[in-house]
């Protein structure tokens, strides 16, 4: 027989919550003369705590649930059986049809206790055991659907060389950084880093050993901006960017120098200089994120014009607040 929810169809751990001694005795009756069903064990619960005792004690395939077996509610019993046991696979057994409440509380299935017919119980306990393997393998799906989802955003915002944040992933973090610079009013900074030379290295060696430098560059700003909030992106051909949130001039400057040191001492075919512009403000009314983004470009365009292997930092002159004179 096919399995389902982990156990075989014809092979079933049932826990019997019922408080009426005919009821429990009429539904074990029907459930041993049940075509092609095997009761291998079945435990019987007064009452919910009792349920929850039992529950806690030993591994069951099926939680036959009375109806009014809780003082809260049979709503409240499925949700407090399926938080102490999440796998369980629960049936409810009342006089009457249920509440569509208590199917929508994790129910699989309901009982009527004037129709424990052997039959009916057995498929009753058979498709409640089929939807919560159903249930199980589209929650594992949709679990790696998501994942799925999830690896393909973050390729779709790495660049592929450095395995850093690609421009559009840049876009994004500065936006998010702006936004919360707004709100709290807090300094936020950028350094572009611009390597020097990188097209007659591609011109003269090849475009692998390009390559390596970009991947040398990029392991430097991973390992020089660490602090939290600091983010690195590879934005250009041979440009890159940093993200520095909650910071000042001196730090921004101090960082920037620690960049080209690092790219400096590194080692490798040939010798690696970059050129870093810094910029530094706060996103006040009249500003926008572009405008930082020119200053540390135009900051990098100084540092290289000055033959590069250097920093330069600016600063942005914020506007008058509202209420100034301008």
């Amino acid at each position: 027989m096919p399995q389902s929810h982990g156990m075989k169809l014809d092979a079933a751990r049932i826990l019997l919550v019922e408080p009426e001694d005919a009821t429990a005795e009429a539904f074990v009756a029907a459930l041993r003369a049940a075509p092609g069903f095997q009761l291998t064990k079945w435990v019987r619960a007064l009452d919910h705590g009792s349920a929850l005792v039992a529950l806690d004690r030993d591994r069951f395939d099926v939680v036959v649930m009375g109806e009014g077996i809780g003082e809260r509610g049979d709503v409240e019993s499925v949700r407090t059986l399926l938080a102490r046991r999440p796998e369980a696979v629960i049936v409810w057994l009342g006089d009457a049809e249920p509440d569509e409440r208590v199917l929508r509380a994790g129910a699989h299935d309901h009982l009527v206790r004037s129709a424990l017919d052997p039959e009916i119980v057995g498929r009753c306990l058979r498709h409640a055991i089929s939807r919560r393997h159903y249930e199980d393998r589209l929650r594992e799906l949709s679990d790696q659907l998501a994942a799925a989802h999830a690896d393909l955003a973050r390729q779709i915002a790495t660049d592929s060389i450095t395995g850093l944040g690609n421009r559009r992933a840049f876009d994004r973090a500065l936006d998010l950084e702006w936004r919360r610079s707004a709100r709290r009013s807090e300094p936020l900074a950028l350094l572009i880093v611009d390597l020097d030379g990188m097209a007659a290295v591609n011109d003269q060696h090849g475009l692998p050993t390009g390559d390596d430098a970009l991947g040398r560059v990029a392991a430097v700003l991973r390992e020089t901006a660490r602090r939290a909030g600091e983010q690195a992106f590879r934005i250009g051909g041979d440009e890159f960017a940093v993200i520095v949130p909650r910071s000042d001039q001196e730090a921004i400057q101090r960082l920037g120098g620690q960049i080209v040191d690092g790219v400096r001492s590194l080692d490798g075919v040939l010798p690696i200089r970059v050129s870093v512009g810094g910029a530094l403000m706060t996103a006040l009314a009249g500003h926008h994120a572009q405008e930082l983004v020119g200053r540390a470009d135009e900051a990098a365009f100084r540092a290289k014009r000055q033959g590069g292997d250097r920093v330069i930092v600016l600063s942005v002159p914020a506007p008058p607040r509202e209420g100034e004179d301008g």
